[in-house]
């Protein structure tokens, strides 16, 4: 795995806050590294102490909850879907589904860590 404080950011926060209407505390993902347009997404979430979800989960040993991990990917796969629907509206000139086909994260066991999300992705054409 590359390290992903020096990878290239495609969609920074503000980019993100313009597809997404979360915001900080329920605001998963900070920066996209990694965009295929209809294919591919890699969302990154720098992992704090400060984070509200570490101040009962657990005490004396934080660890970030699933549900908050799941939800990071579901937010990754929004922009992803969100920012190309509209692109693949205009060029096919028809609705797609985006559907995922694949997700995974890695990391943020802890404060500190990056939460690295990515979720694979194919259009179908809808039947309407």
């Amino acid at each position: 795995m590359e390290n992903d404080l020096f990878m290239e950011t495609v969609l920074d926060s503000e980019a993100i806050k313009k597809l997404l209407p979360h915001r900080y505390p329920f605001l998963f993902v900070d920066r996209i590294i990694e965009l295929k347009p209809l294919e591919r997404i890699v969302g990154i979430k720098q992992v704090s102490i400060n984070e509200s979800f570490f101040q009962g989960h657990f005490p004396g040993a934080p660890v970030m909850p699933g549900v908050v991990v799941i939800e990071a990917l579901a937010q990754c796969g929004a922009i992803l879907a969100l920012r190309e629907a509209r692109a693949v509206h205009r060029h096919q000139g028809s609705a797609f589904s985006p559907a995922c086909s694949s997700r995974r994260h890695s990391g943020a066991g802890g404060y500190g860590a990056a939460l690295r999300s990515k979720n694979s992705t194919h259009a179908r054409r809808s039947k309407s």
